[in-house]
This record gives C-alpha cells, sequence and structure tokens, in this order.
C-alpha cells in the first residue's frame, strides 16, 4: 500500500518537511502540485493510512494491545478526515467527485462498479 501509494504523493510534504523548509502552512501533498488519480487512488482514496491501519492490526492481539490499536487507528482516520478537508480546500469540486465516486478505505465503490459494469470516475 504504502509503495503503490506512494506514486502520488510526496514523501517530504507528508512528513511536513518540504512545508518546514519552505516555511508554508498548508501545502499540497501531492508531489506534482495538482490533482492526479492514478493507480491504487482509482480504488481507494487513502493507500497510505490504510497500509498503516492493517500494519496496526497484523499482530498477535492482547487486551492492551487491542486499547492501543483503537487509539492508532483513530488517529489515522482523524488524520484522513483532515487530510480530506484540506484536498477539499485545495481541489473543491474536482474532489468532491473523486470523493462520491471513489472510497475512503475499503473499495466498495471500486467493487460495486466492477460489478455493475458502470465506470465510477475518469481522471487523467
Amino acid at each position: 500500500m504504502f509503495c503503490i501509494g506512494g506514486r502520488n504523493y510526496s514523501l517530504f510534504r507528508f512528513l511536513g518537511i518540504t512545508q518546514i523548509r519552505k516555511g508554508e502552512s498548508n501545502g499540497s501533498l501531492s508531489g506534482y502540485n495538482s490533482f492526479v488519480v492514478s493507480g491504487i487512488h482509482r480504488i481507494i482514496r487513502h493507500p497510505w493510512y490504510l497500509g498503516g491501519i492493517v500494519i496496526v492490526w497484523a499482530e498477535d492481539l492482547s487486551p492492551s494491545a487491542v486499547l492501543i490499536n483503537l487509539v492508532i487507528s483513530s488517529y489515522f482516520v482523524i488524520g484522513t478526515f483532515l487530510e480530506e478537508g484540506k484536498m477539499v480546500r485545495e481541489f473543491g469540486d474536482r474532489y468532491r467527485e473523486y470523493q462520491r465516486n471513489v472510497s475512503m478505505f475499503f473499495p466498495y465503490k471500486w467493487l460495486k462498479a466492477r460489478i455493475t459494469g458502470k465506470v465510477r470516475f475518469h481522471c487523467e
């Protein structure tokens, strides 16, 4: 998920390093400074956050691990909603259309489109 999802993101922007270097407070996560949808981003909007959630839960689960995993998973989900707001502010209606047609974490919209034969989102 991280390698495939990283094709459209700048890791340094994701970590905030680029913003610190440039003195920006609110920059794009995209390494292209434009809204690009390709690869896995046609299936789910947030492969990095999903990958993080999968890694957190892919271990033996003691009661304390479950509690910690719930906190970490909540952090990922909250971060996802904050990022969504940032993307809507940056790309407006184009991103809202993307939200309507591409699932956040689990590819149910993509699966539904594949089953029904309807293409949900075109973006070159």
